[in-house]
């Protein structure tokens, strides 16, 4: 049985895939922010009467929502290769079982968060991210994970950061006032992917 809490943790997910504040989506189902936050958090439930507006504006099935998830199996990554791909085959160490709420695809990838440049954003050291590679375009309120290059190609890091693209330039930022505005040339760098989840224990 899926409790308020899950299903608000999911809600949250789509929404924030869909490029959507809460103040966003509360406008299109008229509703206030403050209501969709209370769902989010599991405080209250989501009325059935705004169910099906609701899943209308973010192209789901109630299903998404409510039913239980299998467990589906992840690649656990654990080194940064550089060049192309990113990630090499040999640094997918083992597979971890997860109840998810996506469907198995080879386009999503768990990462380890280090640090804590992100952690107004909810993401504290330690923290694994759920990454979906395949995305179509950058959006300003949403986080990604980047790779950045450094000494011709021979040094690759890897950071959570939210992006903005100002001409060929990529300006990363983070969501921690201890940390400065970074700004790359879109060639000295490589967006991985968006941040779809965060989960706090694996």
């Amino acid at each position: 049985m899926i409790d308020k809490k899950e299903i608000g943790q999911r809600l949250k997910i789509i929404r924030k895939d869909r490029g959507l504040s809460q103040k966003e989506l509360g406008r299109l189902i008229r509703r206030e922010g403050s209501e969709i936050s209370r769902w989010e958090t599991g405080k209250h439930g989501i009325p059935s009467t705004i169910m099906g507006k609701l899943c209308e504006i973010l192209k789901i099935n109630p299903n998404k929502l409510y039913e239980e998830q299998p467990i589906i199996e992840y690649p656990f990554v654990t080194k940064i290769a550089a060049g192309s791909p990113i990630f090499s085959e040999e640094n997918k160490k083992r597979m971890v079982n997860i109840n998810e709420l996506f469907p198995h695809s080879p386009d999503l990838l768990l990462l380890k968060a280090k640090g804590d440049c992100m952690e107004h954003e909810g993401i504290i050291s330690g923290d694994w991210v759920l990454v979906k590679t395949n995305i179509e375009k950058l959006d300003s309120k949403s986080i990604y994970a980047i790779a950045v290059f450094s000494c011709g190609l021979e040094k690759v890091e890897v950071t959570l950061k939210k992006v903005k693209k100002v001409g060929n330039q990529i300006v990363l930022i983070p969501a921690n006032r201890g940390y400065e505005i970074e700004v790359y040339h879109q060639s000295d760098i490589q967006i991985v992917g968006k941040v779809v989840r965060i989960i706090r224990k694996l």
